[in-house]
């Protein structure tokens, strides 16, 4: 909400729209034109008596803070692959790295979601009939359409989150 917004956070955020994806506080490489885009904000905010040079020095002091976004990925294999995929082509469309994440693409895949939630049950399934006997604690699935070659389902992990599994 924006009312919870603190003078750091509001001045970032109102210097966004004039060039979004040239400020976008999520690349790295973008971050001092951020930073210095929100201090036009708060020079502009002293300017017009909003605030007090003391509260723009303070808000200018703070380092930029992303929450997690926590984001559950279905598919996370498959998304990643499926991304690295367009990543790969954006070069020969001469297209810039951003068109993928600012560019409004929507992409099809030809993963079955049905298909897919059962592969995750049967790895997981597995894994826990044969792990004590064999020492197995991680499992991968592929599923492909043989005629076209076409990955209806990827799992390669029993876990995606689970790094000590690898």
């Amino acid at each position: 909400r924006a009312a919870e917004l603190s003078l750091a956070e509001a001045a970032l955020l109102a210097g966004l729209p004039q060039a979004p994806a040239a400020l976008n506080p999520f690349d790295s490489r973008a971050l001092d034109a951020v930073l210095a885009r929100r201090r036009v904000v708060l020079d502009l905010m002293v300017k017009n008596g909003m605030i007090t040079s003391a509260e723009a020095e303070a808000a200018a002091a703070q380092p930029l803070i992303f929450a997690d976004p926590n984001v559950r990925l279905n598919a996370p294999h498959f998304t990643l692959y499926a991304e690295q995929e367009v990543r790969n082509l954006l070069p020969a469309l001469n297209l810039p790295e951003t068109y993928l994440t600012f560019g409004g693409l929507t992409i099809y895949t030809t993963l079955d979601p049905r298909l897919q939630a059962l592969a995750e049950r049967v790895a997981a399934t597995q894994i826990a009939q044969i792990k004590a006997q064999h020492n197995a604690n991680n499992a991968a699935v592929v599923v492909l359409k043989p005629a076209t070659g076409e990955i209806l389902a990827m799992v390669g992990s029993v876990d995606y989150r689970d790094d000590s599994i690898d």
